[in-house]
């Protein structure tokens, strides 16, 4: 429904009307002819972002993986080792009696039970520093799950599990370049090179077809000046045959003046692929380093397991022998006492051992992708393929 102005070239006077009815039923269809790949750059791109976001959530999930197992080994190491610390505990109480007897019958020099009193302590404060490290433990896992502490299933003690130094058979630069960051990475240059075909295909013209089906009818009247009484009409003939309009327009458009933006945007995608490139270079040097690092401290923790375990047959072999000789009378409780503390104290640090070497077990997985996949109905093209030749 429109209104004719009263002042315009064709006054409502002259036609018999002021107000008429336009109707228009059509179907329009335009076609841009993507001959650059322009738009095929453009879905490209977009397409290599969503992939690139997946793998970078992936890489997120490997990290709190990471920690969650990380965070729930220390654990049990916290719980074997206060086991130890209780024992050392109850150690030492019993060299305290004794040594408040000994001191009571003169035996001993009173700085003997004074001795006695902060061993104790020491022994004490080591017991209390662990189960504090194993609570801290329980609240960091609760974090990392996303639950509160009081929600979290009652964790059991159970033994560490084995930890081999070797690497995998397959610990090859084809297993690192799986990793869900350097997947990502290489997704992030493949989007930034067809940003940039797309920033060098905007110097090209764009060609473009529209068609027009319809049908188009105007009623209110026929104007007195073609014969007609000027009176209203209705919207009827809309539907008829002579009512058909059609209309074929190409069009191109030719960025003339717009050299300098195009110029401008296009060194912005090189500069981006370039850095994108650099990225992707930096996260796999890094990543060839980190599972090199672990590796080799990998090795080297079981180097040092190997001594230690020599160390703690030692001390076992040395506290049989003390318990030995009280049984038979040689030697007093203390020869027995003082043997089991230091064979607890090398029980303790092949247990800290044994985690550690679990801690780097668990960053070398980390490194090595964590079993991470590429899908395979994804194809991921050298990087640089294309980039020497934009």
């Amino acid at each position: 429904r429109q209104r004719i102005s009263e002042h315009g070239l064709m006054p409502p006077k002259a036609l018999g009307f002021t107000w008429y009815n336009q109707a228009d039923l059509g179907v329009q269809i335009k076609a841009d002819f993507d001959w650059w790949g322009k738009k095929q750059a453009a879905i490209d791109a977009a397409l290599d972002q969503a992939h690139a976001a997946q793998a970078k959530r992936n890489a997120a999930a490997l990290i709190i993986e990471h920690k969650v197992a990380a965070t729930y080994f220390g654990y049990l190491a916290d719980q074997a080792r206060l086991a130890l610390a209780r024992q050392a505990v109850n150690i030492q109480r019993q060299w305290l009696r004794i040594a408040h007897l000994r001191v009571a019958q003169r035996v001993d020099d009173p700085d003997t039970l004074w001795q006695a009193t902060s061993r104790l302590a020491n022994a004490r404060q080591a017991c209390i520093a662990i189960a504090s490290s194993a609570r801290i433990r329980i609240i960091s896992l609760a974090a990392l799950i996303g639950v509160p502490a009081k929600e979290l299933p009652a964790l059991k003690p159970h033994p560490l599990p084995a930890v081999s130094s070797a690497l995998p058979a397959n610990a090859s630069i084809d297993l690192v370049a799986r990793r869900a960051d350097i997947t990502a990475s290489r997704w992030q240059v493949e989007a930034a090179i067809r940003q940039t075909e797309r920033a060098r295909a905007q110097f090209f013209p764009d060609i473009s077809l529209t068609a027009l089906i319809g049908l188009s009818s105007t009623n209110q009247g026929v104007p007195r000046m073609f014969g007609g009484n000027g009176s209203g009409g209705n919207l009827g003939n809309l539907f008829k045959t002579g009512s058909r309009v059609f209309n074929l327009a190409p069009a191109i458009h030719l960025p003339i003046f717009e050299s300098g933006r195009l110029k401008a945007a296009y060194g912005v995608s090189r500069a981006q692929l370039d850095t994108a490139v650099t990225q992707y270079r930096t996260i796999v040097n890094d990543a060839v380093r980190e599972v090199a690092t672990q590796a080799i401290m990998a090795q080297h923790m079981a180097a040092r397991r190997v001594q230690q375990s020599i160390l703690l047959h030692a001390e076992h072999v040395l506290f049989t022998h003390a318990e030995a000789r009280v049984q038979q009378g040689v030697r007093d409780i203390r020869v027995r006492l003082a043997a089991h503390v230091q064979y607890l104290g090398q029980e303790d640090a092949a247990i800290q051992l044994h985690a550690q070497a679990l801690s780097i077990d668990l960053a070398l997985i980390k490194a090595l992708g964590g079993g991470y996949r590429t899908p395979s109905t994804t194809s991921i093209p050298s990087p640089y393929q294309r980039s020497h030749c934009l």
